[in-house]
């Protein structure tokens, strides 16, 4: 089989193998070749429309033909028509036995799921291909461009994530600092409010202490008042003169005792 290289697309740095199989011999006879001789022109031209027509035209005259299969792919990737060209290349490699047009597909295959956004099966499809042709440079170079793609992207979803994360952690360390401040604040407002009960109750103690001693003081006050005031009669001494005779006056005074 001759291949020919068409339009090697590097947009994002992947090069479609845009192949377009030919029968082995040019000028062997077979179901739909004048078919995909002018579908080949045609696509060579740039015009896609009238390539996939002959390809159809083709195809209806020989439907089991991997390479009319593996062309119609071509067109639809062409025309953005990603689903359909992956069908197209999936039945290539169905109808085909020949390892290096199956290599092919699947470059193919791994280039069209990259465009549907589908980077794991891309890759996967890369190493198919890789498989069946080792020495295929573009698989590897396109291979190698989606691993890193993948992990570009995955650290970009991961920074806001982690930007997420850390501002949920500043939240709750400042949610915990509020609480730690205020339970330090009703801690000192509370140590307060029992230094200043302490101080009434002492100072009630005190007025108590005083109320108690000035009462003390009255009680025994009245107590004295009530010593002298008692309507106990008091004794009182006075001198009596035992002799039995008085004396004129400026007579010697004689002895004399005390008596009650």
């Amino acid at each position: 089989m001759k291949a020919i290289w068409i339009g090697q697309v590097a947009a994002f740095g992947i090069g479609v193998l845009a192949t377009i199989w030919l029968p082995k011999d040019a000028r062997a006879q077979g179901a739909g070749r004048h078919q995909v001789l002018e579908g080949n022109r045609h696509y060579a031209e740039g015009k896609y429309d009238a390539a996939n027509d002959s390809y159809r035209d083709a195809q209806i005259d020989n439907p089991e033909a991997p390479i009319i299969h593996f062309n119609l792919g071509d067109v639809q990737y062409q025309k953005h028509n990603y689903e359909e060209a992956l069908k197209a290349y999936h039945e290539a490699v169905q109808k085909s036995t020949d390892p290096k047009l199956q290599a092919q597909a699947h470059y193919n295959i791994g280039n069209v799921l990259y465009r549907l956004n589908k980077w794991p099966e891309s890759i996967a499809a890369y190493q198919q291909a890789l498989k069946l042709n080792p020495n295929d440079e573009d698989a590897k170079f396109n291979l190698e461009y989606v691993r890193r793609q993948i992990k570009q992207n995955a650290q970009k979803e991961s920074s806001p994530q982690q930007q997420q994360q850390q501002q949920q952690q500043q939240q709750q360390q400042q949610s915990q600092g509020d609480q730690d401040q205020k339970k330090s604040n009703d801690q000192e407002q509370q140590k307060q409010n029992e230094q200043q009960q302490q101080g009434q109750d002492q100072q009630q103690e005190q007025q108590q202490e005083r109320r108690q001693g000035r009462a003390v003081v009255k009680k025994e006050i009245a107590e004295c008042d009530h010593h002298f005031t008692a309507t106990t009669p008091v004794k009182l001494y006075h001198l009596k003169n035992t002799s039995t005779s008085r004396n004129p006056a400026f007579s010697n005074r004689s002895r004399f005792s005390w008596s009650l």
